[in-house]
C-alpha cells in the first residue's frame, strides 16, 4: 500500500510530525490526498 510506505518512510527519515500548513490543492494536483499526510501531522485538519 503507497500510504502505508509513505508513512513508514516519513516516520523513519523525518524527524518529528509534519507541519501545516499544507498546501493542499498542489498536493492533489501531485497524487497525494489529505489521507496521506493529515495523519502525520502535529495539529487536525481545518474543518470543512
Amino acid at each position: 500500500d503507497p500510504k502505508e510506505v509513505f508513512h513508514r518512510l516519513v516516520r523513519q527519515y523525518f524527524p518529528g510530525s509534519l507541519k501545516p500548513p499544507f498546501n493542499e490543492e498542489k498536493r492533489a494536483e501531485a497524487g497525494l490526498p489529505p489521507d496521506f499526510y493529515w495523519p502525520l501531522a502535529d495539529k487536525l485538519p481545518p474543518r470543512t
